[in-house]
């Protein structure tokens, strides 16, 4: 990026004169989203149905009861954060688990011939990796 900067420079492709006005260009996007972002926050402060959303939000953070999670479906949002239920960890240490369900299932017993050669030639890519 730099070398390509100093080429365009040094070609006379970038000067200092056209760079003011570019400046003055970029400055006022800045300033101007800078001041939607003030906006969006100043609408957030005083929306009443924002503020209940991220008080159930941070309630359920701290604890994750069904009530709690009851209350968060009942909105509309679309984020990455939401309380997990599960943990491999659990399953994986047979002490912390809660119940003796295995989550894999084993495979079906396949019964003639003809269906356990076609089951091993459908199954042998997922032996192979």
């Amino acid at each position: 990026m730099s070398v390509s900067l100093l080429l365009f420079v040094f070609l006379g492709y970038i000067c200092s004169s056209k760079l003011v006005p570019v400046s003055q260009y970029v400055g006022t996007v800045l300033v101007c989203l800078l001041g939607v972002a003030c906006l969006r926050g100043l609408g957030r402060w005083k929306n009443s149905e924002y503020l209940q959303f991220i008080s159930i939000l941070d309630e359920n953070k701290d604890d994750h009861t069904p009530a709690n999670k009851k209350k968060l479906r009942c909105y509309d949002f679309d984020f990455s954060y939401w309380p997990s239920d599960f943990s491999w960890s659990e399953v994986s240490n047979p002490k912390l688990s809660k119940a003796g369900v295995s989550l894999l299932k084993p495979e079906p017993r396949l019964r003639g011939a003809a269906d356990s050669v076609l089951h091993s030639v459908r199954t042998l890519p997922c032996h192979i990796i």
